[in-house]
Order: structure tokens, then sequence, then C-alpha cells
């Protein structure tokens, strides 16, 4: 199974960027005219409110679509050019293993899953959820940071190998579909396979020979 190389998954990043962008402007357009409520709790200063808008819509969407390549192992961006995410033989991956790698591609999910947190807990405590969303926001730099380290890591798909930083990290990559199905052998499965039916069949190949 062919690996994808640098141009096809950046291609694919990007026409994931413009759908996150304008899923974006669409919350924080939502966010402006129907959760002042839920903004004013959190701060009372208008200016402020504007920046927490935008960044809580930036977060909230961004944490939602990128789950999307959790869920379906691919994201939009990749569906649209045929990819997959699989291990390193090409296999599909586990529900956990394509966490893990979300985690390792995107360190501002952990941000994201801490926003949606404090989401969840604004009917039951208005102060409480306020609290999460606020401390939310507090690691973004420290995310901004990874999240820099990751993203040179990308360059790392111009080798060889076209596995990123992010691909080491979580031992996936992306790959041309379609998805193989899982009731087929996997890879290793016929790799060993292989490797176990070779004795055989040479023997079988040598008796052929010598009782002609």
């Amino acid at each position: 199974m062919s690996r994808v190389g640098f141009t096809t998954r950046t291609l694919a990043s990007l026409l994931d960027a413009v759908l996150i962008t304008i899923l974006g402007g669409a919350a924080c357009f939502l966010l402006i005219r129907y959760g002042q409520n839920i903004i004013e709790a959190i701060h009372s200063d208008p200016k402020k409110n504007l920046v927490i808008i935008i960044q809580s819509s930036w977060i909230l969407v961004s944490t939602l679509y990128i789950f999307l390549e959790v869920i379906f192992n691919a994201s939009p961006g990749k569906m649209i050019f045929g990819l997959y995410i699989g291990n390193i033989n090409g296999d599909p991956t586990s529900f956990l293993h394509r966490i893990w790698r979300i985690l390792c591609k995107y360190p501002i999910m952990i941000t994201g899953f801490i926003f949606i947190l404090g989401f969840v807990c604004l009917p039951v405590s208005t102060k409480l959820g306020a609290s999460i969303f606020l401390f939310s926001l507090s690691t973004l730099p420290i995310v901004g940071i990874a999240s820099t380290i990751i993203s040179l890591g990308y360059f790392m798909a111009l080798s060889y190998s076209r596995e990123t930083l992010h691909d080491r990290l979580s031992n996936t990559g992306i790959f041309y579909g379609p998805i193989p199905d899982n009731s087929r052998p996997t890879t290793k499965q016929f790799q060993k396979s292989r490797a176990t039916n070779q004795p055989t069949a040479n023997c079988e190949a040598a008796n052929k020979l010598l009782f002609k």
C-alpha cells in the first residue's frame, strides 16, 4: 500500500482549513447573535467578549471537525481526495489508535475537550462552566508551542518514508483508498501466512520433480 506524498496531503489539509474557516465564521455569527448571555456570564468587557467569541467559535468548530477524522478514519478533505488513515502496514486503525493520532497531530484538541466540558457544565452551573471556559483558553499558549513543533514536523513528509512527526509518534500513516476490508487478512497476517506456507510449497515442488 502506497503512502501519500507531501503535495496531496497538503492539498487535503488546505481544503480542511477552508471548510473549518467557513464553519468557524458561521459559528461566530451564531454566537454573536444568540449567545450573548452565555458570553456575558464569562466576561463583562464587550471588547474581551468579542475575542472570546472568536476563540470559542474556532475551538468548538475545530474540535468537532477534527473529531470526524476519528469517526470516519479520514477528514472530509482526505475523503474528497480518496485517502484514509492506516497503521504502519496500511491496515485500518482502531478507534483508540485514531484518538491517539489526533492528540499527537492536534494538541489543540486537549483545549477543545476542556472547552466542550465547560459547555456541558453551563446548564448545571453557569459559574463552573465559565471557569472551565476560561481555563481552556489559558492553555492556548502552551498548546500553541506544541502545535508549532508538530507543524514543523509536517515537512518530514518530504522524506523518502513520507512520514510526518505525528505519523511517527502515533505509528500511523496516510494511504490511498479504498480502506481495506477488515474481514480480509491484514498485511501482517498475509506476510506471516506466506512465510509459513513457503516451505510447504517448496517441498511439494521438490516431490513433483523427484517422483515424476
